[in-house]
């Protein structure tokens, strides 16, 4: 798996998890007026997912986060923990960091080969 790939997955488990809490939200809200036991269990059964959903991402937020501590350049483990941890769009940490757009993007595909060698690094 590339470094991409790794941390776009907790990027798309961590909006998995929005789109059930807001599911979640509407059932509860259906189940305001109609009390039917079906809608019962299937509220218990979501809360079940997020609350495994949001387990593995804390899972695998940890193990993200410890491996951009490993990247030694200072821009480019901020640059990372902006956009995969924090969720940052790129023109705010383009503010944040005081560079332009394009800037950010060229210091984030060196961050990705940096991610890259420290996993190729982990797998050998």
């Amino acid at each position: 798996m590339t470094a991409y790939e790794v941390l776009t997955r907790a990027c798309r488990l961590e909006d998995e998890i929005f789109c059930e809490q807001e599911q979640l939200a509407l059932l509860r809200s259906i189940s305001d007026t109609r009390k039917t036991e079906d809608i019962i269990i299937w509220i218990v059964d979501l809360e079940r997912e997020i609350d495994d959903g949001i387990r593995r991402l804390a899972v695998m937020k940890k193990e993200i986060g410890q491996m951009i501590r490993r990247i030694p350049d200072s821009q480019y483990r901020m640059l990372l923990r902006l956009r995969y941890l924090c969720r940052w769009p790129w023109r705010k940490i383009a503010a944040k960091m005081n560079y332009s757009g394009g800037h950010v993007y060229r210091i984030h595909k060196l961050a990705l080969a940096e991610y890259d060698r420290l996993l190729k690094e982990d797998t050998k």
